[in-house]
């Protein structure tokens, strides 16, 4: 969490960063601005956020590939995105709870690949909040997927934006790239995604991204105001066996603990039988003790007895 978590002075200097490929060699060259004053007008790019996880998903998965750091790579699968995750979400799970107040590390630790979802929000909110609030310019904001359905309206309104002359020839074609996102999320996976961005999301980046968010049609006969989408048996279905599973622990909790308390009286009765037996073994002493007292006393008697009639 501490790489990725940044202010807007580390994300105002990150951004004066600019990175590039210099011909004739196109060696990488980084270049750094000095003035944030130079930017008089900002192009902001939204992607819809869970084709941004996928793609960078199969962007870390080449580079791991390509690293000899790392013994296991999961399969560049949807299957594999699962593990993918799992695998963030498990490795920083004690600095998260350490780092984040109870209620949003709780909600952290439920959605998955919480630490994309939060890169995502965090980087939209910085970028709003740079823009209005320090930098004080104009901004355009553009949807990625838009450049496929709707080019030239997207390539006029730039540059309209950018006060310069309208194209004469036509666009470029481009498609962005689509997934399947019931392939890689399940229903209840992308509602605790929703959760979590909504909860970190500034009121200006939520009004912008939260088309992405569906409400599922319990949620939206509940009083939500997003599109409707998604199968709602299936995602009860999901409920009830996290549900499950949930009630499952707390019964394997519950019977640790009545275990425990079977143990601890079990405990309890063997120590007061080995004291009532240490008790009675106490007692047969005594009794031996007084018996051998008695009969020394009857010898002692007699003795006395024999010397009186001797006398």
């Amino acid at each position: 969490p501490h790489q990725y978590l940044e202010n807007i002075t580390s994300f105002a200097d990150a951004c004066r960063n600019t990175t590039g490929r210099i011909p004739p060699k196109r060696k990488r060259h980084i270049a750094f601005m000095d003035h944030l004053t130079r930017v008089h007008k900002v192009i902001h790019m939204i992607r819809n956020p869970f084709h941004n996880f996928i793609a960078r998903f199969h962007l870390d998965i080449r580079n791991m590939e390509r690293s000899s750091h790392y013994h296991e790579v999961p399969p560049n699968t949807p299957q594999g995105f699962q593990q993918w995750c799992n695998l963030l979400d498990t490795t920083y799970q004690k600095e998260e709870q350490e780092l984040f107040e109870y209620e949003l590390a709780k909600q952290i630790r439920l959605s998955p690949c919480h630490g994309e979802v939060f890169k995502y929000i965090q980087w939209h909110n910085l970028v709003f909040q740079l823009v209005d609030d320090v930098m004080g310019v104009e901004s355009h904001v553009v949807y990625y997927e838009n450049y496929t359905h709707h080019a030239k309206e997207v390539t006029t309104g730039i540059l309209d934006f950018l006060e310069l002359p309208t194209a004469v020839s036509e666009p470029r074609e481009f498609k962005a790239k689509d997934y399947d996102q019931e392939e890689y999320y399940t229903h209840l996976q992308r509602r605790r995604m929703r959760l979590l961005a909504e909860r970190i999301a500034s009121p200006k980046t939520w009004e912008h991204v939260k088309h992405y968010f569906p409400l599922f049609k319990r949620e939206q006969e509940e009083g939500g105001g997003i599109e409707v989408e998604g199968d709602e048996e299936a995602m009860s279905t999901e409920e009830e066996s996290e549900e499950t599973l949930t009630d499952e622990s707390e019964e394997t909790t519950t019977t640790d603990e009545s275990e425990e308390t079977t143990t601890a009286e079990s405990e309890e009765v063997d120590e007061t039988a080995e004291e009532s037996e240490e008790s009675e073994e106490a007692i047969e002493e005594s009794e031996e003790v007084e018996e051998t007292l008695e009969e020394g006393s009857e010898e002692t008697t007699s003795d006395e007895e024999g010397d009186d009639r001797r006398h």
